[in-house]
């Protein structure tokens, strides 16, 4: 019988799967490749690559996350993120027939992977793309880094090892370094530094004619500390002395590219949603005089954080390098020559001498790059529309399997349901097949087409069974029945509220406060029906629960990194300072106390507990010892005592390892191991009454599974915590004191069975998310 079970809810699975996988392929679009690739033999550039060609050589460097208010003077702004990375801009004020600075503006999504497809083939990025940037294949259509392959020139690259993936087979010289330890700031710079150098310095025996350096520590601090702190201008400082090093080491032939993939928000994270996500820079240097400047200098304005600033899309530097280094364009290149590349404007015109001509060329390329950002951005609703449907269909076979059917007659029925689903499913997947290859539609694949069949096969397959028994009247009543009251009310109006604030804009910014306001609005309603309990001690504990509830959601909301739509109305929050290390030491000391008191009500504070109880007290101590170490190991110099200033770092950094070390190795694999063989928290507790006979008392019996359960959120919670920065674990702490408050709650309320626990559970996700 347990086997018939397992395939009703893997069918539920499946048709669950098949659902998301359709929103999936209508929201994630994915652009056709043509495979077509460039050559010198074509028309277009037998005569113009040669022509334009001015560099044997070109130096690339990537600084990831180098956003364009970094580059360019700012006195009015006291920030650690400015004036420290100038010499591109003085170069290019002083010398603008040798230096072009300009600000590069990436297209979202902006994950490094996407920016090197756009970087190397001119093409515009889909956010299908995204999902791959820790995997990424090497990239089989026509780009920049294969075009040097092609015509037997060297290429050396050292950095990111995204680089080694998509290009690998093209890369003569490789020397690639872990890219996702963002919390390590140095040994990716320092690898490219110590690399690069020797390669510039023995040119004669170090053969290459591209070399490519990728850095990764700027963007790895704004992950880490956001830019506003002081290792961003240790960073910035060490990237514009290395920048120096490599301008004395380049000859006349030899081209220099310093640029950005993309920008960075103001708590250091990039995805693409504000403009400081996709402002980068791009600096093009030479020795000999190759570049020059718009004679309009207000094209070059730095007020403002360059907000005038001249701009140019990524992928116009694509067609730019190409034609400076003799080579053919992209074939799928979508972008436009850089202007300020070239010697004069004549330079790289086409030979007609009209100038109406080539502003046309130019507003013709415009146009046609709007367009395919605009084909690029449409989903596919038909896709998005079967996905949610399918999956609400799932939803309310979920509920009439679980909920509506009675007990007695779940087992006949699921006897009845599971040939049904597999007759269904056979049936309908012929039935789609063949209407996909006769009537061959355009807007499905065969695929697709099958797995419609599959689903569609499952809803009927447990529809026909149930409704055979149930008529949809019943079903509905049932339903009505289940949610009847105001708690259930109010749960499915929060539902409702919480999934039609994504209808608009402004709500869906501000979902935080949104969130946060309906679950203020729980502990009101549960202030409300706690003062009409009728005992006094559930009046008194529910009011007090309500009460801190409310009080706590309030609070916790404070903790926030923003949103950058919200702007100047939120203030980031989420910032690492020694009072948040301090409240580290706070919650070693409070948390196991609460929990305790929590236990005792029940009196399940037995066995197992007490045992859980002190070692979640000695791994919570660890935890504020190992972040205070963090603390110290990159505040060094900013702490003005004596012996934290004499400290030896590595010794430091090795004792911070080993801690942390010992805390997963406890939570994650000792503790739940240990909770997996352990005993429930319940005792037997026999006593000797007044006629000499013994009574047995099961204390904490109660509570008996709840109680066993929380020990293995305690093993979560304190592994989370390691891995979370010191206001997280503080959003941690109140949010285990949360639940286990709504627990009290939903036992003096006696909603154990409604539909407003897990909504309101659900609700404490969200709000601690954000």
């Amino acid at each position: 019988m347990a086997i018939l079970y397992v395939i009703i809810f893997f069918s539920i699975a499946v048709l669950q799967g098949i659902a998301i996988a359709f929103f999936k392929n209508g929201f994630l679009l994915s652009r056709q490749v043509l495979d077509n690739f460039s050559t010198l033999e074509d028309p277009i550039f037998v005569d113009q690559s040669l022509q334009l060609k001015a560099f044997d050589k070109a130096v690339v460097v990537i600084i990831d996350a180098l956003r364009f208010d970094f580059t360019i003077p700012d006195e009015s702004n006291d920030v650690y993120y400015h004036n420290n990375f100038l010499t591109p801009y003085k170069l290019s004020l002083d010398h603008p027939e040798n230096s072009v600075l300009l600000k590069f503006m990436a297209d979202p999504p902006t994950t490094t992977l996407q920016r090197l497809k756009g970087l190397t083939t001119g093409s515009l990025p889909t956010f299908v793309d995204a999902g791959s940037n820790f995997d990424g294949d090497v990239i089989e259509e026509d780009n920049f880094i294969k075009q040097f392959y092609q015509h037997n020139r060297s290429t050396t690259f050292v950095g990111d090892d995204t680089w080694q993936a998509v290009f690998g087979p093209f890369l003569n010289v490789s020397h690639p370094y872990d890219s996702l330890n963002v919390w390590d700031l140095h040994t990716v710079d320092n690898g490219v530094i110590e690399h690069m150098i020797p390669f510039l310095d023995n040119q004669k025996t170090e053969k290459w004619d591209l070399l490519v350096g990728h850095l990764l520590g700027v963007d790895h601090c704004g992950h880490r500390y956001g830019p506003d702190h002081f290792s961003m201008k240790d960073k910035q400082i060490q990237m514009d002395a290395f920048i120096k090093d490599v301008i004395e080491r380049i000859d006349d032939k030899t081209l220099l590219v310093v640029m950005g993939d993309h920008g960075m928000d103001r708590t250091g994270n990039h995805g693409g949603d504000s403009i400081d996500e996709l402002e980068a820079s791009l600096w093009l240097y030479s020795k000999k005089k190759s570049f020059h400047a718009i004679p309009d200098r207000s094209l070059y304005d730095i007020s403002n954080g360059g907000k005038n600033y001249r701009s140019v899309d990524q992928i116009d530097l694509v067609p730019t390098l190409s034609l400076l280094m003799g080579l053919p364009i992209p074939y799928n290149n979508l972008g436009k020559p850089i202007e300020e590349a070239f010697k004069t404007r004549d330079s790289f015109k086409l030979a007609n001498p009209d100038d109406t001509f080539y502003e046309k060329v130019l507003e013709y390329q415009h146009d046609s790059l709007e367009r395919c950002k605009d084909l690029w951005a449409r989903f596919d609703l038909l896709s998005i529309s079967i996905g949610i449907l399918l999956l609400a269909f799932s939803l309310v076979i979920l509920i009439i399997y679980s909920k509506l059917i009675p007990s007695v007659v779940i087992t006949q029925l699921t006897e009845e349901i599971v040939p049904s689903i597999i007759a269904m499913v056979s049936i309908f997947s012929v039935i789609f097949v063949a209407i996909s290859l006769i009537l061959k539609p355009y807007f499905l694949s065969l695929t697709w087409f099958t797995l419609l069949g599959v689903a569609i096969g499952i809803i009927f397959g447990f529809s026909i069974p149930v409704f055979d028994r149930y008529s949809l009247k019943w079903l509905f009543l049932s339903l009505l029945d289940k949610f009847n009251g105001l708690w259930s009310l109010v749960a499915i109006t929060f539902m409702v509220l919480h999934a039609a604030l994504f209808a608009s804009n402004s709500f869906t910014i501000w979902e935080d406060r949104i969130v946060a306001y309906l679950l203020i609005s729980f502990g009101f309603l549960a202030t409300l029906k706690s003062l009409q309990a009728q005992k006094k001690v559930d009046r008194v504990m529910g009011v007090y629960h309500s009460l801190f509830f409310m009080i706590t959601t309030r609070l916790v909301s404070m903790i926030t990194i923003c949103r950058e739509e919200q702007g100047d109305q939120c203030v980031p929050t989420f910032k690492m300072t020694w009072m948040t290390i301090a409240g580290l030491f706070l919650i070693a000391f409070f948390m196991p106390s609460i929990i305790k008191a929590f236990f005792n009500i029940t009196s399940s504070y037995q066995s197992a507990a007490p045992l859980w109880n002190n070692m979640l007290r000695i791994i919570l101590c660890m935890n504020a010892i190992y972040w205070g170490f963090e603390y110290l190991e990159h505040n060094q110099s900013e702490i003005n005592i004596s012996f934290v200033r004499n400290m030896d770092l590595k010794s430091l950094h090795y004792v911070k390892l080993t801690v942390a070390r010992i805390i997963a190795g406890i939570t994650l694999v000792a503790a739940n191991i240990g909770w997996s063989r352990g005993p429930l928290c319940v005792k037997l507790d026999i006593k000797n009454n007044e006629t000499s006979s013994r009574e047995a008392c099961i204390l904490g019996y109660q509570n008996v599974y709840g109680s066993q359960y929380f020990l293995l959120i305690m093993n979560f919670a304190a592994a989370i915590m390691l891995f979370t920065k010191p206001l997280g674990q503080i959003s941690i702490f109140v949010l285990i004191y949360q639940i286990l408050s709504l627990f009290e709650l939903v036992d003096i309320l006696n909603v154990r069975a409604n539909l407003i626990s897990p909504v309101v559970l659900g609700l404490l996700g969200f709000l601690h998310f954000f």
